[in-house]
């Protein structure tokens, strides 16, 4: 990981935290987001005590706008982006009886929305990341099994895999785990 750079969003807690907190311990430079901002706070003020290279930033994953400006920060500092972690999530725990659309439309901005806009915003940046490093560029969708299976009818992820995009100077390479239905099969 060293000299690498690295966004992950949805860093404030939990796995996108301790995500940021493991890829600057093994070398990379990191840019946390999120919209949790006194979270984001306190990993600064942490990560300064221990002298881990990662800077928060602000991110609103839905906002086209945020994106924008979170990848000038990148690319004004970097000129690059090697390793994009699509964290930042949320989930309902209403009942499907409970849930009104909106509440549905909300969840899948966030967590459907967020990905595909931070890896268009961040597409450029990844690019010249591919070309600067012989092993490419890495946009990691992170997403738990009730994520996946809202992705499509029936299907999850075997083990615990990420599905991963790996970005060459001129190739796309969608590298998936084989899915199965849920009944076994």
């Amino acid at each position: 990981m060293k000299d690498r750079i690295a966004l992950v969003s949805g860093s404030a807690r939990g796995i996108g935290r301790e995500t940021a907190r493991t890829l600057a311990r093994q070398g990379a430079t990191v840019f946390a987001a999120d919209i949790l901002e006194e979270e984001l706070d306190d990993l600064a003020a942490r990560s300064r005590e221990e002298n881990l290279p990662i800077r928060c930033v602000r991110l609103d994953v839905t906002s086209p706008e945020d994106w924008a400006r979170v990848a000038d920060q990148v690319g004004g500092a970097f000129e690059r982006l090697d390793i994009l972690v699509n964290n930042a999530g949320m989930m309902d725990s209403r009942s499907f009886f409970d849930t009104e659309l909106e509440d549905f439309r909300k969840t899948m901005r966030v967590n459907m929305g967020g990905m595909f806009t931070g890896a268009k915003a961040m597409l450029p940046l990844l690019r010249r990341g591919g070309q600067a490093n012989p092993a490419g560029a890495s946009v990691i969708n992170i997403c738990s099994t009730y994520g996946a299976c809202s992705l499509g009818r029936g299907i999850r992820p075997r083990g615990r895999r990420a599905r991963r995009l790996r970005l060459r100077p001129r190739a796309l390479l969608l590298v998936d785990p084989p899915c199965h239905q849920l009944d076994g099969r």
